[in-house]
């Protein structure tokens, strides 16, 4: 965003897609969520969507467990999938 001389200064960081939506359809922001989880509120036209060409910036994740709990058959597969997804 630097290169657009666009600086973020957010005042709420939501990790919750609901709050997110409810925040931007009341005026309170704007959000940045996948078309998925919008098409709904896009198609309605409660949201409209800002097309952006900036490239979307890698995120690091990291899988933890408690080695003293075993981990169940959704769990595993869930790994799997993320394992199978980065490689």
């Amino acid at each position: 965003m630097f290169e657009h001389n666009i600086i973020l200064r957010p005042k709420f960081e939501l990790s919750s897609i609901t709050l997110i939506k409810d925040f931007v359809k009341s005026g309170l922001g704007i959000g940045y969520l996948p078309n998925e989880l919008v098409k709904n509120e896009l198609s309605s036209g409660e949201l409209i969507q800002i097309p952006i060409s900036l490239e979307i910036p890698t995120r690091n994740i990291g899988i933890i467990t408690d080695k003293e709990t075993p981990i169940n058959h959704a769990a595993k597969k869930l790994i799997e999938i993320i394992m199978d997804d980065i490689k």
